[in-house]
């Protein structure tokens, strides 16, 4: 039987963390090769093209802009795994990476940074290179995202239009961070969209302290996130012109959602522990045309074929270079009536939570 080696589709996967004020922290992963060998070998290799790959996300809601540049990679010498464990495979050693302004011709450098800690996994995570910069983006234009190897001279490029705000009216707005709960009454989501965004998700995002009821110096705050609403979709086309947009959730899903941290382990079984919110924060996160159909083509297929469609809106590389908007409302007074269904005899299955006042 022949060695036959098989190169397989590039994949690009997003590893998000929260880091101070929603940072977004992104890890490329890409495999080229899987190996079967049998008594005989034959080695089939192409040549190697130099290719970045690529995931960026500019959004006005951060106040620093992050691009995840790396590279493929291909030895036919040693193993994907080995290569994946050498720095110099994944990312560019010299690169000159920057976005200009189209309108104005304005150019902003994007600078290599290390800080950002990566998680384990298939690649090696000593090192976690992204590109940062701090200029501020005008809603008003359109980017233009300029990739250099100066050593070899390669170039890539991508253009993206950015997301605007939106204007959040319920169930929070900027004006009354108050929020109100109820398992018999539905939440109503009421916003305008940010102009140039095709889809929305709204998030309830929960710092709860867990402690002993014997104890409370032993408090321990447990950070969880609920999507309430999701793919919430801008009908006609680009520029997606602001316009009301509304959505309607269940009232109880806030409360099973919770009970839900229970039953998955997050939150101590401990019979003696008890809980409270002690911060809430509302985020909308909106997605331009290209993150909308990006996200689409990597849903896995639940038909009998498992295909999956490629997507990358970058010139020479691998990937995407978007824009998204994070808009959030921070610091939400909760009611303290809506605590107290937590142990009401009405709603018997929540009491095990043992949720008290802030």
């Amino acid at each position: 039987m022949a060695k036959v080696v098989k190169s397989i589709r590039l994949k690009l996967h997003l590893i998000s963390r929260n880091v101070g004020n929603y940072l977004g922290v992104f890890a490329v992963i890409f495999i080229l090769m899987l190996q079967y060998s049998c008594k005989n070998d034959i080695e089939v290799f192409t040549e190697y093209k130099e290719q970045a790959v690529v995931y960026g996300l500019l959004d006005l809601g951060m106040q620093t802009q992050y691009l995840k540049i790396g590279k493929t990679f291909l030895n036919p010498n040693i193993s994907a795994h080995e290569i994946a464990q050498i720095k110099d495979s994944l990312y560019f050693e010299d690169a000159t990476i920057k976005l200009i302004e189209e309108q104005t011709g304005k150019e902003i450098i994007f600078f290599p940074t290390d800080s950002i800690s990566k998680d384990s996994g298939f690649f090696q995570n000593s090192s976690n290179v992204i590109y940062s910069s701090n200029e501020i983006i005008n809603p008003k234009y359109s980017y233009r995202l300029w990739i250099k190897d100066n050593k070899t001279g390669y170039t890539a490029t991508g253009k993206t239009i950015i997301v605007n705000n939106p204007v959040i009216n319920y169930p929070v707005s900027f004006s009354n961070p108050f929020w109100s709960v109820s398992p018999k009454l539905n939440i109503n989501l009421r916003f305008v969209n940010g102009l140039n965004a095709k889809t929305q998700d709204a998030y309830f995002e929960f710092w709860v302290a867990e402690f002993p009821e014997s104890d409370t110096s032993q408090s321990v705050i447990k950070k969880i996130s609920w999507r309430f609403a999701s793919n919430i979709i801008n009908e006609g086309g680009p520029p997606y012109s602001p316009s009301n947009r509304v959505a309607v959730v269940p009232g109880i899903g806030f409360f099973d959602f919770f009970l839900g941290n229970m039953d998955n382990g997050v939150f101590n079984t401990n019979p003696n522990y008890q809980r409270k919110i002690v911060k809430t924060d509302f985020v909308l996160i909106s997605a331009s045309q290209d993150l909308a159909d990006f996200v689409e083509a990597s849903t896995p297929s639940i038909g009998i074929v498992q295909k999956q469609t490629d997507y990358s809106n970058v010139s020479n590389a691998l990937g995407l270079f978007s824009s998204r908007n994070t808009i959030r409302i921070s610091d939400i007074t909760l009611d303290p009536a809506s605590i107290e269904f937590f142990n009401s005899p009405q709603y018997p299955q929540y009491a095990i939570l043992r949720l008290i006042q802030k």
